[in-house]
């Protein structure tokens, strides 16, 4: 038989686990309480091109800052804060008639800064992998790391419809790409290889064309 002072022990033990799970499970659902408004907005500003003013995106960028205090290892907030400043660097973009300046470089850095972490956090994520490919080609990250993350996305995701769409738009526009991103895309979208032909005949210098 166990005797008092085991089972005293054992019950302390007990009391001190379940602490620890109404703590965590506190700390969520005020994580999630934080954040939750904040996503929906960015969301909406992302997605349906909703206008914002710069009151409104640094009160949601306060609120996915404090949840992500609570909860770190959160892929999906760092998802959200990558989103926020991707719309933030298109906004400053448009204001600007289209060109580029350090605050809009900074913004999609930042972007791309909350991105890796997320792929750190929950690396099966096709979706963020994808995203993280289109903010690095948006900064300029160098051709070999920008290929290894577009076929990382491809690799997890080739039946999410919009990992697929992210990534044959970005050959679209993409100068340089592998052989094996051209046939991905092409047995997905057909006709994309002739048409990145048809654009590579076009770009090229009058000396060059037959």
């Amino acid at each position: 038989m166990r005797s008092r002072p085991l089972d005293i022990l054992l019950a302390v033990s007990l009391c001190a686990v379940a602490a620890s799970v109404v703590q965590q499970s506190a700390v969520l659902m005020a994580s999630d309480w934080l954040a939750t408004s904040s996503r929906y907005e960015v969301a909406r500003w992302a997605e349906l091109g909703k206008e914002f003013d710069e009151a409104q995106w640094e009160h949601a960028r306060q609120q996915l800052e404090r949840a992500l205090a609570l909860t770190p290892e959160d892929a999906a907030l760092h998802d959200s804060m990558s989103q926020l400043h991707a719309v933030k660097a298109q906004s400053l973009w448009n204001a600007n008639g289209g060109t580029g300046s350090p605050e809009v470089t900074d913004a999609y850095r930042k972007a791309v800064a909350s991105l890796e972490k997320s792929v750190e956090i929950r690396p099966t994520n096709a979706l963020s992998w994808a995203n993280l490919a289109l903010m690095r080609y948006t900064v300029g990250t160098e051709a070999e790391t920008l290929f290894a993350t577009w076929e990382e996305a491809a690799r997890l995701g080739p039946r999410e419809q919009v990992v697929e769409n992210v990534l044959v738009t970005m050959l679209g526009s993409m100068p340089m790409m592998t052989e094996e991103m051209v046939e991905w895309g092409d047995a997905r979208r057909p006709g994309l290889r002739a048409f990145l032909e048809a654009q590579a005949e076009a770009a090229a210098p009058i000396s060059s064309k037959p």
